[in-house]
Formats: C-alpha cells, structure tokens, sequence
C-alpha cells in the first residue's frame, strides 16, 4: 500500500514522545545568536539582505556613501486578467494523452500535449520590482564595517564608525503595522545628514514631494515581454521621513536631512489589484501610526515574527572558530572541505526565515518564483517571475511542513 507523505505525518504524530522540555524550548531565544554577517557592503543583488512581511519586500545592500534599498510588492504585477488563455480542446484531448502515456507512446502524447494542453496566455504579465529607495550620506572613509541580518528579530543592521562616531542603521518590514522600516542613529548628536530619494525609476511613474516630509511615487506596473505594454496594475509607494531634531526640507525630488540625531523612514505600498485604490491604502497605513512610537513599532514587528521563528531550535554543534568569522568566508571554507555544522543550521534557519518574511496567512498572493523579491532579471527574460507550478511554488513551501523525526524534533514546522 502506498502512504503518502501528508498521510505518514499525521499517523506518525500519533505515536510521537515529546522530549520533557519540548514545550517551555518553544518560543524560547536561541542559544547563540542566529545571523548572517559579512564585513563589506553588497556589491550586488545577490549578496544584499532580505526583509519582507509577507507583502512588503526589501534588499538592504548596506552601503556607507549610498544606502539602497530594492523595493518590491507582491502584487506589483504586468498583464490583465484573460478569458481567453485556456485552450478550449484541453479537456477533450486529456484522456487520449492519458491513454497514450499508460500505453508508453510518450512522444505522441507529447505532441497532443503541445497542440492541446498549452495556455494561450496573450497578457499574463509577470512580477516587477516596484523602486530603489536611495539615501545619500558623506562619502568620507568608515571603519569597523559590518553588515548583518539578525534572524531571530527579522531586522538588518548596518554599523560603522565615520569620523571618530558611531552610526547604526537598522531595516525591518512589519507585518503587524504593515510597513517597511529604516531606522538611523549615531552616538554623537546632530550627526545625521543625508537626502532621501527614489533611484533611477523601474517602472513608468511620476514622483512628488507632499507635506515637506513624505516622497510618493504613483507608477504602473508596465512591460512588454509578458504583456502588451499597457495593461499592469497602478501603485503607490510613500516614504514618511520623520527626524529628531535638526532639519527636513524638500530639494527637488529628493528630502534633505541635516543635523538630525535620529532618522527614521516609513515605507509603505499599495496596488489597486482587486479593485483597491493604493493612495487610500497607504495614506490609511500611515494614519494608523499617528502616536505609536518607533520603539513601539519595532517591539511588535519582532514579537510577530518570533511567534513564528521561535518555534523550531537546530543545534548541530558550533565551532567558535567558524561563528566569529563572516557567513561567506564561511560558506567558502566549506565549499574548500571544511566541517561546519553551526553554518548547515544557520542556513536550516535562514530558510524558515525566508518564508516567513515572503509569505504569511493575510499575503495576498503566494509566493512567486523569488518569493517576494524580485531583480528584475527573470522577469526581463522568458522565463518570468511568476507561479511556476510544476515544482517551484510547492517547492517554496517545504519548510512550511512539519516533519517528526524519530526522536520527535520538529525539523520543518513554521
């Protein structure tokens, strides 16, 4: 008889002995800290840090002269709805297929199959990235560079010494009050100068300043490879720049800050996917912090998350050694031949985390080919940032599972 998996976990849970301390382990910190680090800036998408809350995507590159930040949106899709895009013989031509692969004529069924079973899809589109948020700081040299992605708070951080002072940045996408955060301080006062602005545009859009303070971008989620160039949902993206002390002006495009002792950003979007409108959505999502503090905001965006990621602990044995150097000269040494059992846990971990932050149960689409992160590179060839669903959306819900080993540790459960 053949069991499937789903069938096997929910007969075997049955028969699981909890070790004693199971349940006060859960929801409990880690035993050592759970972070990628690294000692330079990003130098590419590849290498910049994931933040996401489900809907609201980042990839923080961390820079010290110019900070960027790759937006993206979940539903920040090209294309329209089609009634025209299934093949109206499918249905009829799918026993005859049937019957000719049990009779192991793959290659005329194979034929059927390209003349009946593929869409005909006109202007299906494809996920975009939404816009780069850049702020611009002094270019002077920094010392004690470091880059990190904390995995237990969900929160990247950036942190160097300029000029004989201290400045620590930190990023976070809230699931809870529905926003992406970038948080500056330094340990001098009135030290905190930079413009804020969006980059070189992806998507056609128009940028305006209002109340002083908050950069909007209106745009269109428009191409040609996946669509016909004129059909892609509308979006809104604002940036609220609130500083304690010193000064915020428009200039331009572009708000400056100078002499601020603490800078804080709030970014918020909104599509009219389903009939929504994106300018209401996130003029409501910012009125919505009117009196909440940022400590307030950042205390519930991490007891969210770790009411998610502190339900599975991996400890596969630590070497000190390995833990204090950064997370790629790590992997190189392994790809060398060398053993670390912290960094296969590490990675065990960074793959819930990223589950986390691409998809949760309020997400309005699921997780797309790159989550919710998106270069723009598949989405600018045939392949597309889109539902690939032969293998590649079941794929990134695995360690959404729970799977009980024989010593009943939940491996897989988010």
């Amino acid at each position: 008889m053949t069991t499937t998996r789903r069938e096997f976990i929910r007969n075997s849970a049955a028969l699981a002995v909890f070790p004693p301390r199971l349940a006060s382990a859960l929801n409990a910190p880690p035993a050592r800290n759970i972070e990628l680090w690294y000692g330079k800036p990003a130098s590419r998408w590849m290498e910049a840090l994931p933040i996401g809350n489900g809907r609201i995507g980042g990839m923080v590159f961390g820079g010290t002269s110019t900070e960027r930040i790759a937006l993206t949106e979940s539903t920040v899709w090209s294309g329209a709805p089609g009634s025209n895009d299934v093949n109206p013989t499918a249905l009829d031509n799918l026993g005859p297929i049937r019957d000719l692969m049990f009779a192991g004529r793959y290659a005329e069924a194979g034929e059927l199959c390209k003349e009946h079973l593929l869409g005909r899809g006109t202007s299906f589109g494809t996920s975009l990235p939404m816009a780069n948020l850049e702020l611009a700081f002094d270019d002077t040299p920094v010392q004690n560079y470091r880059r990190s992605l904390d995995l237990d708070e969900a929160i990247a951080h950036v942190n160097y010494i300029r000029a004989n002072a201290q400045f620590h940045r930190e990023v976070f996408s809230s699931n809870p009050d529905n926003l992406l955060v970038v948080r500056i301080t330094s340990r001098k006062r009135g030290n905190i100068s930079c413009d804020v602005t969006f980059g070189k545009l992806i998507l056609p859009g128009v940028v305006t300043i209002e109340d002083g303070n908050t950069l909007v971008l209106r745009g269109h989620a428009f191409e040609h490879l996946h669509s016909n160039g004129e059909q892609g949902v509308q979006f809104e993206t604002r940036v609220r720049v609130v500083a304690d002390a010193g000064s915020v002006r428009a200039d331009g495009l572009s708000i400056r800050i100078k002499d601020a002792d603490t800078v804080t950003l709030y970014v918020v979007a909104g599509t009219n996917m389903h009939g929504a409108d994106p300018s209401a959505e996130c003029q409501s999502t910012l009125a919505a912090l009117n009196g909440r503090t940022y400590a307030e905001v950042r205390s519930r965006h991490i007891a969210d998350h770790q009411g998610l990621f502190r339900r599975v602990h991996l400890d596969l044995g630590a070497d000190r050694v390995s833990e204090n150097k950064p997370t790629d000269e790590r992997r190189k040494a392994v790809e060398a031949g060398n053993e670390d059992p912290g960094l296969a846990a590490l990675f065990f971990q960074y793959g819930r985390y990223l589950t986390i932050a691409g998809s949760r149960a309020n997400s309005p689409l699921p997780l797309a080919l790159q989550g919710i992160w998106n270069d723009g590179l598949a989405s600018s060839m045939g392949w597309t940032d889109d539902f690939h669903l032969d293998i590649n959306t079941q794929q990134n819900y695995w360690a959404a599972e729970s799977v009980i080993s024989p010593n009943a540790i939940h491996l897989w459960c988010l």
